[in-house]
């Protein structure tokens, strides 16, 4: 942190002299030419001190079906979580737009997504509230799927509502407390079919995110496409704990 400039200002102390006794004629004073006033001098302005190690202007996070379809024609990715050090387990998943179709009297989107070898189409309005569903070929009620398929939806997209949780995108603009960011390597990248300048980052993570005493190492790998920025992958140390040791990998992008 850039430190403060304290300006010491000189205290200048008048005396009082004790009254005569006797009168005087006052001494008629010279005329003074009044000074002209000093311009004060303008402190200067502090430097910012916070690092942004990328450039984050359209950054892309999908954590649920109304934030993915605007933007994505196909995404794919794999996430693999851990306890004590060992794969629990591992899951990748597929998601396709499929276009519009008409059901009933609305208009919907059709959204098809795969994972755990289950399938999941949906057709969803504007605003990526599910109008049907089907999984493995079966339409359900709305009431079944509203508690079947919100539960998987939460789970599949896991490691994007971590980075919120984690405010990927402002630490890497180098906002926050209590995060310290290294660059490790940054190169052209093949993701899919697209090509995209990918930048590996140490994150040491620490209080007020973590116990007190502890710190967590995390590696996030920011890929720029040009017209948007997005994380490509996660991966932790062995001393995460909870939720948020899992590594993350976005094989394919297809943006709409």
């Amino acid at each position: 942190m850039v430190a403060l400039m304290l300006l010491l200002l000189p205290v200048v102390s008048v005396g009082c002299g004790s009254p005569e006794t006797e009168e005087e004629e006052p001494e008629v004073a010279e005329a003074v030419e009044p000074e002209e006033p000093k311009e004060e001098e303008e402190e200067p302005e502090e430097e910012p001190t916070d690092e942004q190690p990328v450039s984050v202007d359209q950054w892309r996070n999908p954590t649920g079906v109304d934030s993915l379809v605007p933007d994505f024609e196909v995404l794919e990715w794999t996430w693999t979580s851990y306890a004590d050090g060992e794969e629990t387990s591992s899951t990748d998943v597929s998601y396709r737009f499929e276009g519009t179709e008409q059901v009933g009297d609305k208009e919907t989107i059709k959204i098809v997504l795969t994972f755990d070898d289950q399938e999941i189409v949906m057709w969803v309005d504007d605003d990526g509230e599910a109008v049907q569903t089907e999984i493995d070929g079966e339409l359900l009620p709305d009431e079944v799927a509203n508690m079947m398929v919100n539960p998987m939806l939460n789970a599949v997209f896991w490691p994007f509502i971590a980075a919120r949780t984690f405010r990927v995108s402002d630490v890497v603009m180098g906002r926050g407390y209590g995060w310290d960011t290294q660059v490790v390597s940054t190169e052209t990248r093949q993701v899919g079919d697209l090509q995209a300048e990918v930048t590996e980052i140490v994150v040491e993570v620490g209080p007020p995110h973590t116990e007190e005493g502890e710190e967590v190492e995390i590696t996030w790998e920011i890929g720029d496409f040009g017209e948007f920025q997005m994380l490509l992958g996660w991966s932790t140390s062995e001393a995460a704990a909870g939720d948020a040791n899992f590594d993350m990998k976005i094989t394919r992008v297809v943006p709409r």
